[in-house]
């Protein structure tokens, strides 16, 4: 048996029997732990040359993990969603624009989500 969310409260028992006599073990309760996601790899702050790609990278643990990017202007500034970028991977081309920008992911599953830490892009 492989413990899922499904049979998570379910109890067991052992019945054992042969030529001497028979015997039941205790009940025993399942209990399934979640697995919420817990980032593994955190994204780094990139250096590089106006025009150029940044690139942006996550890794989380956990079971059906979605990832979501988000930016901000600055360190105070609200964090955007942004739009279509649900890989574990972020690329970003460096503006004048966006200089300074910080990027950070949300990795999300049926048992819960986490945020990374932010990280910024910065002109070479």
């Amino acid at each position: 048996m492989v413990a899922s969310k499904a049979n998570n409260g379910s109890q067991y028992y052992c019945y054992l029997k042969n030529a001497d006599g028979d015997a039941t073990s205790v009940t025993v309760t399942l209990t399934v732990t979640p697995e919420a996601p817990t980032i593994k790899t955190q994204p780094k702050d990139a250096k590089v040359k106006i025009g150029a790609k940044a690139k942006f990278k996550v890794k989380a643990s956990g079971k059906n993990v979605t990832y979501q990017w988000y930016y901000r202007t600055s360190e105070a500034g609200e964090w955007v969603l942004m739009e279509g970028e649900t890989s574990a991977n972020l690329t970003v081309v460096a503006t004048e624009g966006n200089i300074g920008w910080q990027f950070r992911c949300l990795a999300k599953n049926a048992d819960g989500q986490v945020y990374s830490k932010p990280a910024t892009l910065r002109q070479k």
